[in-house]
């Protein structure tokens, strides 16, 4: 499926709702209400833009609606507030912690967790730092403590406690690919990840497909593992050429590895499915070869395939 260009068209014609209060109530609920149905509108900042669009018109096609963008025909509950009040846990500061920027340095640590509390919440509710801080004008860094109540989106909010609980280790034997269950539909113009049954959408997240350099291999493959919180190997020679060199460094789990919380390995050496360190990048920078989430992306579609589903990147 390809999104109408003009972006004015969009605006002009009622497709997404315009108003001048900022943050804007009524484009935030949308994309509440997109993310809440696993249909990625990307970052939440309540301004609507590509991957919203995009969002609107899988859901309209999943659903067999008239996929012309129109926000009126989506069943959004209008007594659903955009957002919820969060009171942040002990447990939340405890994901805080320091990130060297070198991965040689990273690789001394355990763990790569959050670097700040807006950090750990724009993440936990699928949001742009810069509008957590717009919601929350006190918001700064790790100035908050536990017990402090935050205004954050109203989305089911990413647990990394649940992640890091399955936490698994890469199988000795890769899985075979299946025609059973659902499958992973990759349009790289797109810059967007269905999630299939048969033909029918059930999820769609945006995402990053690799570069002009080190492109997406198109073509037919399937998952061979599922790893939460992997470890991942920092190789330039792998990232930047496409084969393994000699000075690779192993950086430890967490959600600022650079693979992020989650890797799908496919059946085409060093390359998979996985999350980032970066969430505001998705859609714009460039990533080596693999297919690029969110971290609250790519565990929710890890949650809906097995090793095996197949993987069409086009």
């Amino acid at each position: 499926m390809k999104t109408p260009s003009l972006t004015l068209a969009f605006l002009t014609l009622g497709l997404l709702p315009v108003c001048a209060e900022k943050p804007n109530p009524e484009g935030l609920r949308v994309q509440v209400f997109l993310d809440r149905e696993n249909f990625g509108p990307g970052k939440i900042d309540a301004e609507g833009g590509e991957f919203t669009k995009k969002a609107i018109l899988r859901y309209q096609q999943a659903h067999g609606l008239k996929a012309d963008g129109n926000v009126k025909s989506l069943p959004i509950d209008q007594d659903l507030p955009g957002t919820i009040d969060y009171t942040v846990t002990a447990e939340d500061l405890e994901q805080i912690g320091p990130v060297p920027e070198k991965p040689e340095e990273q690789a001394k640590l355990k763990a790569l967790p959050y670097g700040s509390v807006s950090e750990l919440l724009a993440e936990k509710f699928h949001a742009s730092e810069k509008f957590l801080k717009e919601l929350n004008p006190q918001l700064k860094g790790n100035d908050l403590k536990s017990g402090d109540v935050v205004k954050v989106p109203n989305v089911k909010p990413f647990d990394m406690a649940a992640v890091e609980a399955k936490r698994t280790k890469e199988e000795a034997s890769a899985a075979k690919e299946s025609a059973e269950g659902a499958w992973l539909d990759v349009d790289v113009a797109e810059e967007m990840l269905e999630v299939k049954e048969g033909e029918k959408i059930l999820a769609a997240f945006p995402i990053t497909p690799g570069s002009s350099s080190l492109p997406a291999p198109k073509g037919n493959w399937h998952i061979e593992t599922i790893n939460y919180m992997p470890v991942f190997r920092f190789d330039k020679e792998m990232l930047y050429h496409g084969r393994r060199g000699e000075n690779g460094v192993l950086t430890p789990p967490g959600p600022n590895n650079s693979v992020g919380v989650m890797w799908m390995s496919i059946n085409k050496k060093g390359i998979g499915i996985h999350g980032t360190n970066e969430p505001e990048t998705i859609g714009r920078a460039a990533s080596h070869g693999c297919i690029r989430l969110a971290n609250w992306d790519a565990v929710r579609v890890a949650a809906m395939i097995k090793p095996g589903a197949r993987v069409v990147i086009r």
